[in-house]
């Protein structure tokens, strides 16, 4: 798929905390594309392959693109990068790989999966919110459970290695979502 969005805001200025503030663009553009492949090898085991890119011009922090967390219904376009906070990463152009490997907990098992994924990005920051790398690494773990046909509930792990946490890097996050099927 492809994307492409023009933002155009009639009144610009200032947002943000007095002694930080952030500056607002008139005119932003924004384009990025996602290639994706799924396999599955055998009943129950999914194999998914996600490559996604974006580039912007005259961005602003809030039409910039945000990378983070593994939570996939938090937005409609979600660029998932394990082990970060929501959204912890502001980019002006970026690319980002997502792999992950789906399958039964146990043989036969139908209600109860789990998913390994490792993630990798290259970011350009937007100016004033850059990280101490440019290129990022995530892992994560999840388990899904099907309550009833309708209900699924999803809990899981991410380990940034690249995130700056405490003077170091390493972030960890947890992420829980239930699913409910109208």
């Amino acid at each position: 798929s492809a994307w492409y969005e023009a933002t155009y805001r009639t009144n610009t200025g200032t947002f943000g905390l007095p002694e930080r503030p952030e500056h607002l663009e008139s005119l932003t553009q924004r384009a990025w594309g996602r290639l994706a492949g799924v396999y599955t090898p055998t009943e129950g085991h999914t194999v998914e392959l996600l490559a996604t890119a974006g580039l912007s011009r005259d961005v602003d922090l809030l039409s910039s693109f945000r990378l983070g967390s593994a939570l996939p219904f938090r937005s409609e376009f979600p660029l998932i990068l394990h082990g970060y906070f929501v959204e912890e990463v502001f980019a002006t152009r970026f690319w980002l790989v997502n792999a992950s490997y789906r399958f039964p907990a146990w043989p036969g098992a139908r209600g109860v999966r789990l998913r390994i994924s490792g993630d990798i990005a290259g970011v350009d920051y937007v100016a004033g919110h850059q990280l101490p790398r440019k290129y990022l690494r995530g892992v994560g773990a999840d388990v899904s459970i099907a309550i009833t046909p309708r209900i699924t509930v999803v809990c899981g792990y991410g380990y940034g290695f690249d995130a700056p946490r405490n003077g170091g890097f390493g972030g960890h996050e947890a992420h829980a979502l239930i699913e409910w099927k109208f």
